[in-house]
């Protein structure tokens, strides 16, 4: 997926099988979250809240580990630990 600037941008770029998906999500961790900072880091959609909410990433780009791999056209949240 090439560089974004926001999150619209990278749902757009997403396969369009899975825009409803995307959307859904982001929708969800708005309406637990309101409060929560929408942005791209790392060329995934990440919210702030008080310190690190949540990010989430496509698992489609080869390369991936054969997890990812397996995850084809599915969105993976990575868990964050400190």
């Amino acid at each position: 997926m090439k560089a974004v600037k926001d999150v619209d941008e990278y749902i757009a770029n997403a396969p369009k099988d899975i825009h409803s998906k995307l959307r859904e999500l982001r929708r969800a961790i708005r309406t637990a979250v309101p409060k929560a900072e929408e942005s791209i880091s790392y060329g995934m959609p990440y919210y702030y809240y008080k310190g690190l909410l949540v990010y989430f990433q496509l698992a489609t780009l080869a390369g991936y580990s054969r997890y990812e791999r397996k995850m084809k056209g599915k969105v993976a949240i990575p868990r964050y630990h400190r």
